[in-house]
């Protein structure tokens, strides 16, 4: 169970009452991965401290929010440890998924990913992000390492910790999404929502088949230039003009063929890539439709019941009107 905040002033330890059995089994900073001798059962213990000033544009996210229709880390419970008229510090108890992708991914023997096994991970992935979408979410923080696996091969996702409740008002800030991940659109300073998401689902997707990231600039600056030399340099009509970096800055890059960085990859995944892969933000393929590509229709998991699913995301040229 997940408290208001009101309610954590009286929240306690006692809270945690299924869990008052623990053995210790690893410990970081602020994270302890703890077993429960009750009920058999790794969880993850995490201490963050809440302040009133957000500090960033936006509404925070809390994923405890719908997490019985996506697959989510399961927030088991929430306590408060302390609390002042500045801030509270909380510890929050998770469900323990032992790998993420990046993990999964170097685990892998050679010769790699099996395709259908990919093509499994990137339907879950785009559900759950089309969850978020519909709900106006933006992840803004996807990454291997935020992607959990279950050991039956379950997606999960994780760490909400930049995920912001997406308002066509607010103006969204520049420092989000690890570098060799974020949209060009947020390299260059510019307007961005949900379509960030899918240019780092792109970058996993491509991941998953090479087993190492696809453009691994050092700046922002390189980190464009990178991304350039595969996709080509764009025209002036799909060139932010909210930006101070200018496109005669680049030098003229015709598209090279996804297939010579990305081995392995079908004819439709290579046009779905493409389709996340996409510079404009206007023009990227939305999570939605991403999941009716014919990439997945020899999925057997596709054969479910999308009616019953989710409401469509809105069109990303309208999410990205800010």
């Amino acid at each position: 169970m997940a408290y208001d905040l009101e309610q954590l002033a009286v929240a306690s330890w006692a809270h945690l009452c299924p869990f008052r059995v623990w053995s210790p089994v690893a410990s970081g900073t602020i994270v302890h991965v703890i077993f429960d001798s009750l009920l058999f059962y790794f969880i993850t213990k995490i201490e963050v401290t809440y302040t009133k000033k957000l500090g960033d544009c936006g509404t925070p996210f809390s994923s405890s929010k719908g997490r019985k229709k996506v697959k989510l880390a399961k927030l088991f419970d929430v306590c408060t440890v302390s609390r002042t008229d500045r801030e509270t510090k909380l510890t929050l108890v998770f469900e323990h998924v032992d790998q993420d992708l990046t993990t999964y991914l170097d685990k892998v023997p050679e010769p790699g990913v099996p395709t259908e096994t990919i093509k499994d991970m990137m339907f879950q992935l785009l559900r759950g992000l089309d969850f978020l979408h519909s709900h106006r979410v933006v992840h803004r923080d996807l990454k291997p390492q935020n992607i959990l696996v279950t050991s039956s091969g379950q997606i999960k996702l994780a760490d909400f910790g930049l995920a912001r409740i997406y308002s066509f008002q607010m103006a969204l800030t520049s420092v989000v999404v690890t570098l060799w991940y974020r949209a060009p659109e947020v390299l260059l300073q510019s307007s961005y929502a949900t379509p960030v998401d899918l240019w780092s689902v792109g970058c996993i997707f491509a991941e998953m088949f090479r087993r190492k990231p696809l453009f691994r600039g050092s700046s922002d600056v390189d980190q464009l230039g990178k991304i350039l030399d595969v996709i080509g340099l764009p025209g002036e009509e799909d060139w932010p003009r909210d930006v101070a970096l200018p496109r005669q800055a680049f030098h003229s890059k015709s598209p090279q063929p996804i297939e010579k960085f990305v081995t392995d990859i079908d004819e439709q995944g290579k046009d779905l890539l493409l389709k996340c892969l996409t510079f404009n933000p206007a023009k990227r393929i939305s999570a939605y439709s991403a999941l009716s590509h014919p990439y997945f229709h020899d999925l057997e998991r596709c054969k479910e019941n999308l009616d019953a699913h989710l409401p469509p995301s809105q069109n990303s040229s309208e999410m990205n009107t800010a």
